[in-house]
């Protein structure tokens, strides 16, 4: 902005007596703010000066707006508040309308009545079909799993049978498998959770180590597992109480890693 000096106090005060009449037209908030801001010397200001020679209500607005925009000198006296806010009354009408801007509410869409009613049970319904798929499939599995079981039970169970034909067949007929079958019966007890029982294998040939299998009154191999031979041709079996139930299962033994069964022993359980 312009700063103001003596030559343009001298010149708005020589515009005061010369403006008694008045123009059809008024200089714009834009045009008398450029003029409040052109030097002397500025040649494209100077129609807007003429006006003001002959326009006193230019030349009033002029005064306003320049001692609003323009810096007080060491000589004036600073306005206090009040002034400032009666000059500021007596400026506002001066100022453009503006048309005030619409405020828009930032108002959420209203839900539709069937997200009201499903949307808060929509989360309840996908987590209870969540549970639901997570217990058919671990449901799944479990039937798979038994499934399996039984049928390498029953493939074993055909393995040994197949395995057993084969070795009574291949067996010399001066060792039948009657001279090794042995009987020994077996009280389980009615109450404790495991129960023991020896075998007393004399005639069992000799290897370095045995393994045996129990198989129940239906066929079925229920244990099979490494068996120990004492100095006294001993072996010694514990198994849990509810394994078995009362009837004759049978003891096979098997020496090393052979597949020929050894000795056969009928245990008759009774409890």
């Amino acid at each position: 902005m312009m700063k103001r000096n003596d030559n343009m106090r001298r010149y708005l005060q020589a515009l005061e007596p010369n403006a008694k009449s008045e123009s059809g037209w008024h200089l714009s908030q834009d045009e008398l703010l450029r003029l409040t801001q052109a030097t002397e010397n500025d040649e494209s200001a100077s129609p807007l000066r003429e006006h003001l020679s002959h326009c006193p209500a230019c030349v009033l607005e002029f005064k306003q707006l320049h001692a609003f925009h323009a810096p007080p000198t060491p000589r004036e006296k600073l306005p206090d508040q009040s002034e400032l806010a009666r000059a500021w009354a007596a400026f506002t009408p001066h100022l453009p309308k503006t048309r005030p801007v619409p405020t828009v509410s930032a108002t959420a869409p209203r839900a539709s009545w069937w997200q009201d009613i499903f949307a808060p049970r929509l989360g309840w319904a996908l987590a209870a079909l969540l549970l639901l798929a997570t217990g058919l499939c671990f449901w799944w599995a479990l039937r798979l799993r038994n499934e399996k079981q039984v049928l390498a039970d029953n493939f074993y169970q055909h393995r040994n049978e197949y395995i057993k034909t084969l070795n009574e067949a291949k067996r010399p007929v001066e060792k039948p498998i009657e001279q090794l079958t042995r009987e020994v019966r077996v009280l389980v007890p009615a109450r404790g959770k495991t129960f023991s029982f020896v075998i007393k294998a004399p005639d069992l040939p000799a290897a370095p180590n045995y393994r045996a299998e129990l198989v129940n009154p239906a066929g079925r191999v229920i244990w099979h597992g490494p068996a120990l031979r004492d100095q006294a041709d001993t072996f010694r079996f514990t198994f849990p109480r509810l394994m078995v139930t009362s009837g004759d299962y049978l003891m096979r033994f098997y020496a090393a890693e052979e597949t020929a069964i050894a000795a056969e022993y009928t245990v008759r359980m009774r409890g």
